[in-house]
């Protein structure tokens, strides 16, 4: 982990057990002085770790990410359109979602949430939105319920 801090300026941690949502997030950016960033949705691997490496590198450019209004990304064959949404609601601190990053970093660290648009480039507070690819709304309060199953929110096809 350190290893890849040092060389890239963040890494990234998957957690996807296959029962639950999974979920991504960077390790490293905090310590350049940015949020780091969580993609919490049924995504496949590569296009979630595609996405968050690249608003990352936006980021250590000197862009400011928790101002960058939608972000159009080009995966392969699709085109995907994100937005950052800050920051992560301290309540969710009581789920595993940033326990890697506060193991290594020694605190709990400040995030923010990379959320997806549906193809009609709306999001999941957007009149309308479809997308069966289901999203926590990582800057609401935790339910305290647990975390999403996947059963119960079908990926996007």
């Amino acid at each position: 982990m350190d290893g890849l801090i040092r060389r890239y300026g963040w890494m990234i941690q998957v957690n996807d057990d296959g029962e639950y949502i999974a979920w991504y997030h960077t390790i490293g950016l905090s310590l350049r002085g940015h949020p780091e960033l969580v993609l919490a949705a049924s995504a496949d691997p590569d296009s979630a770790m595609s996405a968050l490496n690249g608003i990352a590198r936006l980021a250590c450019n000197g862009a400011d990410i928790t101002d960058a209004g939608i972000i159009a990304a080009d995966f392969g064959h699709e085109r995907e359109l994100l937005k950052v949404k800050q920051p992560v609601h301290p309540s969710w601190h009581a789920t595993p979602l940033l326990r890697v990053a506060a193991a290594y970093l020694g605190r709990i660290p400040d995030a923010a949430q990379v959320v997806l648009a549906d193809t009609e480039g709306r999001f999941p507070w957007d009149t309308g939105h479809s997308l069966g690819l289901h999203q926590p709304a990582l800057w609401e309060p935790w339910p305290g319920s647990g975390w999403p199953e996947r059963s119960d929110h079908p990926p996007r096809t």
